[in-house]
């Protein structure tokens, strides 16, 4: 306040935008025509989170935000496939590595959260981009954070599914809790998994 006078001050509302989705790095999912989001949510307010295509991480914050095309991909299809991933890490099994399969760059492990089937373009943390320059392709092993570099790690499947009753039993372990009066954990006994 100057002399009983409180200032006009100017904001500009583009500068709040521009920072919040710095700061939250989400895209509005009207881009993404394959979004299987409920649809009981107006557009302009459906969000989804921005991450590496390579290293399956978010890009939060500041971070910068990288590019990398199918091309590029395929270009080190040595380093990011399954192949490498088993010369380094062992076998993989066939479940997960369909769950780290995006069409049309069959072979390379890539996130489904954050890269699409059959797109030409993919978004990357700066990190991967660096390691996948072009002066890279010769490297025989996967960039540090890479999916294919053992990071692989999967989802739960909702259902599972098992070849004998006895294997069922086997893999279950039974949890008894004792409480004393208070309703307080006095002792836990567990099964072993056999």
């Amino acid at each position: 306040m100057i002399n009983g006078v409180v200032p006009y001050i100017d904001i500009s509302l583009e500068g709040v935008k521009k920072a919040r989705s710095l700061l939250t790095r989400t895209a509005i999912l009207e881009d993404y025509e394959d979004d299987d989001t409920p649809n009981n949510t107006p557009n302009n307010q459906r969000h989804r989170a921005i991450g590496c295509a390579v290293c399956d991480e978010f890009i939060i914050g500041t971070e910068q935000l990288c590019s990398i095309s199918r091309d590029q991909l395929l270009a080190h299809k040595d380093r990011l496939g399954v192949e490498s991933y088993a010369e380094f890490h062992g076998e993989m099994d066939e479940i997960l590595q369909k769950q780290y399969e995006i069409s049309g760059l069959e072979g390379i492990l890539l996130s489904r959260r954050f890269g699409r089937d059959n797109a030409k373009q993919f978004t990357v943390c700066s990190r991967c981009k660096e390691a996948l320059k072009n002066d890279c392709i010769t490297n025989k092993s996967p960039p540090k954070y890479a999916i294919a570099n053992g990071f692989a790690i999967g989802t739960i499947p909702d259902m599972i599914e098992f070849e004998s009753a006895d294997a069922e039993q086997r893999s279950t372990k039974t949890v008894i809790e004792h409480r004393d009066g208070d309703g307080n954990i006095t002792q836990i006994k567990e099964s072993k998994i056999t």
